[in-house]
């Protein structure tokens, strides 16, 4: 009887099989639930294992990829006003998994606070699978803080052997540069050598390591330009890979997480904390 109220919900109008719907908008979808503790209070903390998909079930962002841990810890004083997404899981038991749909958009602009990635429109609608692991009080979230420490201290050698046996996998030569890097040379340029204080003109590829791509400089149609050195313009590990080519050459860089967008993730939300990223660039012209 619980679980019929969890919601204000109107089930037989729900637009999308199986899901009800809240008063605002949210569909919802009980996956799995539990009776353990209730939902969490005011000054207690969510761990959440959560995975964003597309309409169509493409995965795009998943917690199990963002830090050693694979889960997120989130303060609920802030979620019950972060949209949609924050209404369905301020809802949750602990325990409980639920499915959510709901607009690209009140995700990204009232959740992440970002802007849209440029696979998604404001019109695309996005699945989001979330699993309420534990409903932690301040005491218990300063004890797993303490474990998330220790667990990043051993993360650079995690990351690296996930690097090495993605490229066994796919039989790319180990190239690793003293940078920090590692570097693949797809084409050998034969013009100007791209370096510090130069200014180049690049088309490039963003993508994890499960091949989603997450950026692309040939969206807008335009090449990107920016000046080697200069710092905001490019991750640094992308500038540390452009500087070993030629113009004319095409390369694949794989960067560690440290030289890519860190502990932080990018501005947008959509490159999590601690993450590879794999860049293929076309170096267009070196001025």
């Amino acid at each position: 009887m619980l679980l019929l109220t969890i919601f204000s919900c109107r089930p037989k109008n729900s637009a999308y099989p199986g899901y009800s719907s809240t008063s605002s908008g949210l569909y919802y979808k009980l996956l799995d639930f539990s009776d353990a503790r209730p939902k969490p209070l005011k000054g207690h903390f969510f761990e959440l294992s959560v995975v964003y998909k597309t309409d169509k079930d493409s995965i795009f962002l998943d917690s199990k990829n963002q830090n050693p841990i694979g889960t997120v810890m989130l303060p609920c004083d802030s979620i019950c006003n972060k949209g949609l997404l924050g209404e369905g899981l301020m809802k949750m038991n602990e325990g409980d998994s639920m499915s959510f749909v709901l607009g690209a958009s009140d995700l990204f602009s009232r959740f992440f606070h970002s802007n849209l990635p440029l696979f998604l429109t404001k019109n695309s609608l996005l699945k989001v699978d979330a699993r309420l692991i534990r409903n932690l009080d301040k005491n218990e979230y300063e004890a797993e803080l303490e474990k998330f420490e220790e667990a990043l201290s051993t993360w650079d050698v995690e990351e690296n052997r996930r690097i090495k046996n993605y490229l066994r996998v796919h039989q790319l030569p180990t190239a690793e540069q003293q940078s920090g890097i590692f570097y693949i040379p797809l084409i050998q340029g034969g013009g100007a050598q791209a370096d510090s204080g130069k200014v180049v003109q690049v088309r490039y590829t963003g993508r994890f390591m499960d091949g989603k791509k997450f950026d692309d400089s040939g969206a807008s149609g335009t090449l990107f330009e920016f000046r080697l050195g200069d710092e905001y313009q490019v991750i640094w590990g992308l500038q540390l890979g452009i500087k070993l080519m030629k113009e004319g050459g095409q390369a694949k860089i794989i960067i560690p997480s440290y030289l890519a967008y860190g502990e932080e993730g990018s501005s947008t939300g959509i490159v999590p904390p601690y993450t590879t990223v794999i860049y293929e660039v076309e170096l267009i012209k070196v001025k």
